[in-house]
């Protein structure tokens, strides 16, 4: 059923078809700068006003309510085209990108999502009435929060959207201010119409202004389209072709007058565009009165070379002037001036010394020069000049010794003179070049004598290569590197501070270590301290993953962490506090009564390790650091290790017949993920026993031709007679760099090593007793 007697559904449609014919024209220019964008533009005008018409021409109110959410679609359309038409047109398309069309759509798709489902929430239009009361049927809006987000952020586009053209539009000169007012005027027209229509301020309350603001801003934008040649040549692309020209630009209109000149005119004319734009090219050009008479009434494509007299000397123009036409009209003339003034001088040039410019002379892209016995520079070439910062004529007639640092002079002429005297050219001097601005330039100079036909000398000529640029780089790399060198020599001794070079004296035991870093830093460690008041001693032995800087922090990390986390959660046993040194080594003896005990140093070995574990993986996983780390809490009185192999590699217990067992993993790398599950574990050092901790540097370590060491070779040094620790690590540190011999070391290199040399001293009965009374009572 249509609402018939509706008076806007006609010029609603009108509305639409003024937008469908800009669209069209549009589109068929859509190469142009912002022509594509500005064509969506006015296709969501078009489905905006059609919508609107049919809102109109329909009579049932879902109809009608349906119409009303339709025309939404192109109102968010429109104001996010717009803006991206706005940042093409003025020259600004690296502003829209993927990301840029993605913000865009943040606001929209919600807002619509709410308007098509307000029936449920309300939140679009508070209140929706259908009054068919009249002649003809309609709805009207009490307008909710949503629909006010939706208008602000659509203002909030069209504000940016303007805001650039407007930057535009006073950056332009007058021949394209008049496009880019065409379109603020054609923008704004229906703006003004939407806010008088949301804000009530309409004669017809229920009727929306803002496709009839589209019809006549349509209208003014055709007007621009038409008379000023709008996407034919855009602000933008202006800039880009005419601003940046190294040719003089001058365009007249139908009249003559001036309606635009790049920079190179102005330099030429010596005059702003604001002081000549509105005057007449005689009135401009009223120095060269002459060429304006002789080309007044020029109608076609003119071409002449023509030679004016500045102030800064004659000076050579390539002269062209041409029509613009269009539709087949003039509508005002273009005239570019292309200086060849260089170009004369350098024909000229060629002329006079064709043998020089046939070789390399003038295309060296070093700087090469001639001058006579007296010093007095005859030639040089471009690069000489630039090189120094004079022009050629500022240089040819003067001596050397005005461009040469005068802490050198001396030594040039005596280069000269050596030159004069032998007739041998002089290769490779450093010559230091005094440039204008008062710096040096470094330069490697190759001087030679020049000779005329009768064989006597006439002069010098000369090649300088410019090398500051090398000789800077060479030192900022020599600087660099003594500054490197020297922190790391700062790291190397503060890691040095975190490894122990004297390490615990124990009574009956011996305990030694080998260090040697692939670089002045290292990744690889090891420790050895007591616990509980000198009862227990704890021995590390840890590989940081990867080499370097990065390695050697998390070593100390690392190191600080184990021990400070093994001193926080040592707690003394009820065994320390009862017992001695000497009770323990008994308790040792007693077979299957120790291990019934309490073993001391196990909550200091289980916390030291997961609470290192966690807070490496929780604060530094990142990274992608861990630690293959071995951590074992030795009872010096009965030889008992309680320890945790955090998949490093198996130490070693040796004994008086070779290797009697491997200390396998019990858990993975320290600092991996967090709360992983460590493994205690116990073994007995009996006397004469040995345990050699070591990090993969010693098996992997590499010979010339690439072969490992080997765990086969460590083991069967280990199977060896050793009567000491520092016997054993002196024969493998000897084989290793045997087998190293002529290759860098490519990994850290660390061992450590303890002995048990002799039984600790028999318990006197009073302490055990004590224990036995206690374990009776308990």
């Amino acid at each position: 059923m249509l609402n018939n007697n509706s008076p806007y559904i006609f010029p609603l449609l009108l509305a639409a078809l003024v937008s469908l014919i800009i669209a069209f024209y549009t589109w068929r220019r859509r190469t142009a700068p912002g022509a594509l964008a500005f064509g969506v533009v006015t296709l969501a005008m078009t489905e905006w006003s059609l919508a609107n018409a049919f809102q109109w021409a329909s009579a049932g109110q879902e109809a009608q309510l349906f119409w009303a959410r339709t025309r939404f679609l192109g109102a968010e359309l429109v104001v996010a085209a717009f803006l991206v038409f706005a940042l093409q047109y003025a020259g600004r398309q690296e502003w829209f990108n993927r990301r840029t069309a993605l913000l865009l759509l943040i606001v929209p798709v919600p807002i619509l999502l709410l308007l098509w489902t307000n029936d449920s929430h309300h939140l679009f239009w508070s209140t929706v009435n259908f009054d068919d009361s009249g002649s003809f049927n309609m709805l009207s809006f009490t307008f909710g929060p949503v629909f006010w987000v939706h208008t602000a952020y659509d203002y909030l586009l069209l504000t940016l959207g303007v805001l650039t053209l407007t930057q535009v539009f006073l950056r332009s000169p007058w021949l394209y201010r008049r496009q880019v007012a065409a379109l603020l005027i054609g923008t704004l027209l229906p703006w003004v119409a939407n806010m008088i229509y949301i804000f009530g301020l309409s004669p017809i309350p229920e009727l929306d202004l803002t496709p009839f603001g589209f019809t006549v801003g349509g209208l003014v934008m055709a007007w621009g389209f038409f008379r000023f040649g709008l996407f034919e040549i855009v602000p933008a692309a202006r800039q880009a072709v005419i601003e940046e020209m190294y040719d003089a630009i001058v365009v007249l209109d139908e009249q003559d007058h001036v309606v635009d000149v790049n920079p190179a005119a102005e330099r030429i004319i010596g005059h702003k565009a604001t002081e000549v734009v509105g005057l007449t090219g005689a009135e401009m050009l009223r120095r060269w009165s002459h060429l304006v008479e002789k080309y007044r009434h020029v109608a076609e494509l003119a071409s002449e070379e023509i030679v004016v007299d500045r102030e800064d000397g004659q000076r050579h123009y390539n002269l062209r002037i041409s029509p613009l036409i269009r539709k087949g009209r003039r509508t005002g003339r273009l005239i570019m001036l292309q200086d060849i003034t260089d170009q004369r001088k350098a024909e000229k040039e060629l002329r006079h010394s064709q043998e020089k410019t046939l070789t390399i002379l003038e295309n060296l892209e070093d700087a090469y020069f001639e001058a006579d016995l007296a010093g007095n520079l005859t030639y040089v070439n471009e690069a000489f000049a630039v090189g120094i910062g004079y022009s050629r004529d500022e240089i040819l007639g003067r001596n050397y010794r005005h461009f040469t640092d005068p802490g050198q002079v001396r030594t040039i002429f005596e280069v000269f003179n050596t030159v004069y005297r032998t007739g041998q050219p002089n290769i490779a001097m450093e010559y230091a070049l005094l440039r204008r601005d008062g710096s040096k330039g470094i330069g490697e100079a190759s001087v030679s004598l020049v000779r005329n036909e009768g064989g006597e000398p006439v002069g010098f000529r000369g090649i300088i290569r410019d090398v500051t640029d090398r000789r800077r780089a060479e030192e900022a790399i020599r600087q660099a590197r003594e500054a490197a060198e020297r922190e790391l020599e700062i790291g190397r001794r503060i890691q040095a501070g975190f490894l122990p070079d004297v390490l615990p004296e124990v009574a009956g035991w011996e305990i030694g270590y080998f260090f040697q870093s692939a670089r002045v830093v290292a990744g690889d460690f090891y420790d050895a301290f007591t616990l509980s008041r000198g009862k227990r001693v704890a021995l590390v032995m840890a590989d940081v993953c990867d080499k370097g800087v990065g390695a050697a922090l998390f070593m100390a990390l690392f190191r600080s962490l184990i021990r400070a986390f093994a001193f926080q959660h040592y707690s003394t046993s009820l065994l320390d506090l009862i017992t001695n040194d000497d009770s323990l080594a008994a308790l040792g003896r007693a077979g299957k009564k120790r291990t019934a005990l309490p073993t001391t140093g196990t909550t200091a070995l289980k916390e030291a390790i997961a609470l290192t574990n966690n807070y490496i993986a929780q604060h530094h996983g990142h990274t992608n650091m861990f630690a293959t780390l071995f951590f074992g809490v030795l009872d010096p009185g009965s030889g008992a290790l309680t320890y945790i192999n955090g998949g490093h590699e198996p130490p070693l217990i040796i004994g008086r017949n070779g290797v009697k067992a491997r200390l396998e993993p019990t858990g993975p790398a320290v600092g991996m993920l967090p709360d992983m599950e460590y493994e205690m574990q116990e073994t007995i050092l009996e006397p004469g026993d040995t345990l050699l901790a070591f990090t993969d540097g010693v098996t992997e370590a590499r010979n010339v031709r690439g072969a490992f060491f080997s765990e086969e070779q460590l083991l069967a040094i280990a199977a060896g007679q050793h009567d000491s620790v520092a016997g054993l690590l002196d024969q493998i540190s000897s084989q290793l760099h045997g087998h190293m011999a002529g290759t860098e070391q490519s990994d850290d290199i660390a061992m450590l090593a303890i002995r048990r040399t002799s039984d600790t001293p028999t318990p006197s009965p009073r302490p055990e007793r004590k224990i036995a009374n206690l374990l009776e009572q308990l």
